[in-house]
């Protein structure tokens, strides 16, 4: 399963780890408003791309699936997105 990470704080850093420790799991993109935070988090994780907007993940597209890693307040835009 190719997997994105959609927010890149505290929450989503244990995300990462336990979603990177499953056999047959690839988190191949992350996605933050700030760019220097999905860029170091990216790196630190090994992801392979790293975006700014939720817009440009979702055009890009080459994923399964969406860990939804926002406050909660951003939960439900993000997610019918």
């Amino acid at each position: 399963m190719r997997l994105l990470i959609l927010g890149t704080g505290w929450m989503a850093q244990e995300h990462a780890r336990r979603f990177g420790a499953i056999e047959g799991v690839d988190i191949v993109g992350a996605v933050d408003v700030d760019a220097a935070r999905v860029g170091e988090y990216a790196d630190a994780y090994k992801i392979p791309k790293r975006f700014t907007s939720l817009e440009a993940a979702l055009d890009w597209g080459d994923f399964d699936a969406v860990a939804n890693v926002t406050p909660d307040r951003i939960h439900h835009p993000t997610t019918l997105a």
